[in-house]
C-alpha cells in the first residue's frame, strides 16, 4: 500500500513537470 501511494505522488509531481 505504501509503495503505491509513493507510486501515485510520483506521478502527480510528473505530471506537474
Amino acid at each position: 500500500m505504501c509503495r503505491f501511494n509513493i507510486l501515485a505522488l510520483f506521478s502527480h509531481y510528473f505530471v506537474m513537470a
